[in-house]
């Protein structure tokens, strides 16, 4: 994965491809029933996170933060929108686990994304 800082704050990037998977998760501002990705993140200190979602072609993002120990239980924020691009900027995060949800708004919304984390110091 790769890392990187800028402005006082690291960065992870990942790329991923929605395409075949399925559907198993909805965040509150959207009944999705597109294709998901789901991405584990271990916080350990508490900090403040951008997630930065851009997704390629025609597809709808959505994209949602949970908390939970073991699965995705409590909603930390939700974003759906139809410009191809989706974030959750500001979302300040105690220690424990966490799930980052890509998801496709209707079925057949899927493809390829990049999705950029950053870490600010609490």
């Amino acid at each position: 994965v790769p890392v990187g800082s800028a402005n006082g704050g690291s960065w992870i990037l990942q790329s991923g491809n929605t395409a075949g998977m399925s559907n198993q998760f909805q965040g509150s501002c959207n009944l999705a029933s597109g294709a998901d990705a789901v991405w584990a993140m271990a916080v350990e200190d508490q900090v403040t996170v951008d997630i930065l979602l851009s997704f390629d072609g025609p597809s709808v993002p959505a994209l949602y933060l949970f908390k939970g120990q073991c699965e995705p239980v409590d909603e930390m924020g939700c974003h759906a929108t139809a410009l191809g691009n989706a974030g959750l900027i500001g979302v300040d995060l105690t220690p424990g686990q966490y799930y980052i949800i890509v998801d496709g708004y209707s079925e057949g919304d899927e493809g390829s994304y990049d999705l950029k984390v950053t870490f600010y110091p609490f």
